[in-house]
């Protein structure tokens, strides 16, 4: 996996219960993409700094991702988590 942090992604949302904001987030790194990994063309895994939804989400379970409050709504799949070091894949 490469190592590039990258922008934050601006909101993230698991199963329709809470939605993390980085606009109102008290940690800085909330919802910053840690690592980034191509797994084929058009295919990537990202690795997100996301406490919150590292806490409860579940591999299976989905996060709905956008790049601001008026951008569209991505569904993607929670691949893995630890909760102790706050990221899901």
């Amino acid at each position: 996996m490469g190592k590039e942090p990258s922008k934050p992604v601006a909101h993230c949302q698991v199963a329709g219960r809470n939605t993390f904001s980085i606009l109102n987030a008290s940690d800085e790194r909330q919802n910053l993409i840690l690592e980034k990994q191509s797994l084929a063309d058009d295919i990537n895994s990202y690795r997100v700094h996301c406490p919150g939804v590292a806490s409860y989400g579940a591999p299976g379970q989905f996060v709905v991702v956008r790049g601001d409050e008026t951008g569209a709504r991505i569904p993607l799949t929670i691949a893995d988590s630890d909760p102790a070091e706050g990221w899901i894949t």
